[in-house]
């Protein structure tokens, strides 16, 4: 879903025009939040584990959030949907982000799948 689409849904949502009884606290945020948010806590973690001395960490979250956030980089996401049990492997080198391999690879969870069907 691209920040555009996103933020109409937002700005319908911050009118209130259903005519909804939900609290500020649980109205939508802009696409710009939300990838502000998504990259402040992801460089927390990155930064975090770094001082730990490294390693690998899994993070999660919905694929809405993960796509607002992958459009920040400007690398080779195009904005299709990702499956929500998708994974994309993001590498924190030199203070920045980087996609390592496919966005939103389905093989983790084929693995999975594949291996529950293949006990029974």
């Amino acid at each position: 879903m691209s920040h555009k689409y996103y933020d109409r849904l937002y700005e319908l949502d911050k009118r209130n025009a259903l005519k909804t009884d939900l609290s500020p606290s649980a109205r939508a945020e802009s696409a710009n939040a939300v990838s502000k948010r998504m990259s402040e806590a992801l460089t927390a973690i990155a930064e975090k584990q770094r001082k730990a001395g490294g390693g690998n960490v899994l993070v999660v979250s919905s694929a809405l959030a993960i796509s607002l956030f992958l459009e920040t980089l400007g690398e080779h996401y195009s904005g299709v949907g990702i499956p929500n049990e998708s994974v994309t492997k993001l590498v924190f080198s030199h203070d920045k982000f980087s996609v390592e391999g496919p966005v939103g690879s389905m093989s983790y969870y084929n693995n999975g799948k594949n291996q529950l069907l293949d006990k029974r």
